[in-house]
């Protein structure tokens, strides 16, 4: 009797595997975005001088990041770089013509995770400032 019971065992086992393996179904379409789920962009705004130049980092979301509204180019252009380490680095740089005053923005999306479910974005406003205006860059109280 028992390799009969160790027999039915197995045979149980095996069902239960695939019970639970038919209730999941394809969980590779089933993924979610990392707690929070959105983009961020570091700094959220950029003010950059004609001719000058600053890196945005992108995080969250499902990288890799597309650019999907890129700025108007006689006020800035703008290109992405997919990280390692799942971030992104934009670089932001206005060309040496460009107008004190001009703004325009660049949009960066992620990828989509779900069949219609869309995807997350981050929209990045960008203007120019005379090169006499100070630019606060970083930091704080030394």
């Amino acid at each position: 009797m028992g390799m009969a019971r160790t027999v039915l065992l197995v045979l149980v086992a095996l069902a239960s595997v695939a019970a639970l393996a038919a209730g999941c179904g394809d969980l590779g379409d089933e993924l979610q975005s990392p707690a929070g789920g959105g983009l961020t962009a570091t700094p959220a705004s950029v003010t950059l001088p004609p001719g000058g130049s600053r890196d945005v980092t992108i995080n969250g979301g499902n990288p890799p990041y597309t650019v999907d509204e890129r700025p108007d180019t006689a006020v800035a252009g703008a290109a992405l770089a997919n990280n390692a380490d799942r971030t992104g680095t934009l670089r932001i740089t206005a060309p040496s013509t460009a107008t004190v005053g001009g703004a325009t923005s660049v949009t960066i999306k992620d990828t989509e995770i779900t069949s219609g479910a869309g995807e997350n974005e981050i929209r990045i406003p960008i203007t120019i400032a005379s090169p006499g205006t100070a630019i606060l860059v970083g930091g704080g109280p030394r």
